[in-house]
């Protein structure tokens, strides 16, 4: 019996077209409009995870500048060889240079936009503003001094752009306006500090007669300044509440020195007529017990003896007055003894 002849399907006819590779002409020539929506979508994704520093960027072109003056190349012929040679035919130190060449261009391209709107916006103060201003221009300093591949002339081709000048006298006059708004507020705020520390210099204004009489010298019960008084028998004194139990001093006058200021009364010096100017009879006594132990001049009828109710010690009424006024810190306290006599 015959085995039937298996045939196998005839082989189908390629009808597959092999696309040739595009020519020079198709490779130079590629749709501005598809190479910048495809840069747009990379950026679009990189930009929020990894955002750079225009100073980063400025840097890495700078660095490409560098790299090429040492070679005795420019910048600019770089740029040249990149444009010849096309996008798909690029080295990779090439496709880096021409990423970080964007990239810087960019990086001016945003802080002249960012300039041009805070110019624009209400909501700017002003040193914002001019910080902002001052990087705008530092950027574009900086890329016509790389793409001049350092050269001298970089400044001149700037200036010859027409952008410099404008915002240079724009920032000119607004850093006048604030460094007049700032002293202008340095003094008013010096005034207010003087005025101030005007009332804190101010002493209390104390009645002397609420804190003792005047008195004659060597009246019984009344201690007259003479030597210091022991802390021992003056803490007793005060814890009992009671300091006319205090010892009558011996006759050994000790002068009292304030620490924080000279005491100055100009009345004390004047010489008038009249029968204010008769002294005591204790005025040319040569005991120290008869003069004032603040100023160390005899009491007179012009400068009487005062008895503190406090403590009984006795001075001129006119240094007690100017004690108790003062804006020293024991002001309160008897210039003697210390006790308190007044509440400060």
């Amino acid at each position: 019996m015959a085995t039937p002849e298996v045939r196998g399907r005839p082989a189908r006819a390629s009808t597959t077209i092999h696309r040739e590779p595009p020519s020079k002409i198709e490779i130079s020539v590629i749709p501005v409009g598809t190479v910048q929506r495809l840069r747009n979508q990379v950026e679009a994704r990189i930009t929020p995870e990894v955002p750079v520093p225009d100073d980063v960027l400025l840097i890495r072109a700078q660095d490409h500048a560098s790299a090429l003056r040492q070679s005795r190349r420019t910048y600019k012929q770089r740029l040249r060889v990149a444009a010849e040679i096309g996008l798909f035919r690029m080295s990779p130190s090439l496709t880096r240079f021409i990423h970080d060449h964007d990239n810087m261009t960019r990086a001016v391209a945003r802080s002249t936009e960012l300039a041009r709107r805070a110019r624009n916006s209400s909501g700017v103060d002003t040193l914002t503003y001019v910080n902002i201003c001052i990087i705008a221009v530092r950027n574009r300093l900086s890329r016509t001094w790389t793409i001049t591949t350092f050269s001298s002339c970089a400044r001149e081709a700037l200036k010859a752009t027409g952008t410099i000048g404008p915002a240079i006298e724009t920032l000119r006059g607004m850093l006048e306006d604030v460094v007049v708004h700032i002293l202008t507020l340095w003094d008013e705020l010096s005034l207010r500090y003087l005025d101030e520390n005007q009332l804190k210099n101010v002493g209390p204004d104390h009645n002397i007669d609420d804190f003792g009489h005047e008195t004659t010298v060597g009246v019984a019960g009344e201690h007259r300044v003479n030597g210091p008084i022991s802390d021992d028998k003056m803490g007793h004194a005060q814890s009992k509440g009671n300091t006319n139990s205090l010892p009558t001093p011996p006759p050994s006058p000790a002068r009292i020195h304030i620490s924080n200021g000279t005491l100055v009364d100009d009345n004390l010096d004047d010489n008038d007529d009249g029968d204010d100017d008769k002294e005591d009879d204790y005025s040319n006594s040569d005991d120290d017990s008869y003069h004032c132990s603040i100023c160390t001049d005899p009491y007179t009828n012009r400068h009487r003896a005062f008895s503190l109710t406090r403590c009984g010690h006795i001075f001129g009424k006119a240094c007690l007055s100017t004690w108790i006024n003062s804006t020293a810190r024991n002001a309160n306290l008897c210039p003697h003894c210390r006790a308190t006599i007044s509440p400060g």
